[in-house]
């Protein structure tokens, strides 16, 4: 078992002025010098422009993951829609089944049975819909984006309860600090993170920072055990405005 990652890729933040395809070189280049080749890389608000940006994906990291996406999404026509995308690294995932719960927005969950070592891991890979800057949005926006966040949250929370004595990894955006409703239900069922309270996001608006998280359920803590982790904002304003999550095992 090696590192779990998670990050918030921000397609369309214009840092460094840089071509998307070399955002996604320099992301694989600093995770494999730093990290090596971790277990999960969980990657959030990325563009696939109709399949060729997947393509980099496995490309850049020599091929040596599965780059999987949410089943329910048409990421090909829709070409600028961001989406979740989850790296399974083939030297220590055995096989894989991708899982659909995307009856509220498919593009934000990608959700996987990831079998490692023989035993099978869930692997839930979210982005939560944004609700912290409405400036200059109509009412019927508003109205929808809130909505919106409430059913998807309604779909992760069922899931996360259903499978909390499984070995469940939940990360990603979930938009909501380690003392919000949600993350304080999570933590009730059993669900441990260590990055808790620490601010992970550089930018004007958000009044709650710790807004990505990695979530294990204590089956899945207790067989990862981690001992250490890391906040690494060495890639805010090089490739996006999110710090790297990075959790170690023992």
């Amino acid at each position: 078992m090696n590192n779990f990652i998670s990050f918030n890729f921000n397609s369309w933040k214009p840092v460094a002025q840089i071509k998307h395809n070399t955002k996604i070189k320099k992301l694989a280049e600093y995770v494999m010098d730093k990290y090596g080749e971790p277990t999960v890389i969980g990657i959030q608000e990325f563009i696939t422009g109709g399949g060729k940006y997947l393509d980099a994906l496995v490309d850049v990291f020599d091929g040596k993951y599965y780059v999987v996406t949410p089943p329910s999404f048409d990421y090909r026509s829709h070409k600028r829609s961001l989406v979740t995308v989850t790296l399974l690294n083939k030297s220590l995932v055995e096989r894989y089944e991708v899982i659909d719960i995307g009856s509220c927005l498919p593009n934000r969950t990608a959700y996987v049975k990831a079998y490692i070592g023989g035993e099978p891991w869930f692997i839930m890979n979210c982005y939560m819909v944004q609700t912290a800057n409405f400036a200059g949005k109509a009412d019927w926006y508003i109205s929808q984006r809130q909505e919106q966040k409430n059913d998807l949250w309604s779909e992760i929370m069922s899931e996360l309860t259903s499978q909390k004595d499984a070995r469940m990894v939940a990360l990603g955006d979930f938009q909501e600090s380690s003392d919000s409703s949600h993350i304080k239900a999570l933590g009730e069922m059993g669900y441990k993170e260590v990055t808790a309270g620490f601010p992970t996001v550089h930018d004007n608006f958000f009044d709650e920072k710790n807004i990505d998280h990695i979530l294990l359920s204590k089956k899945a803590w207790d067989d990862f055990n981690p001992v250490g982790f890391a906040l690494d904002g060495n890639v805010i304003d090089e490739i996006s405005d999110h710090s790297l999550l990075v959790i170690m095992p023992a």
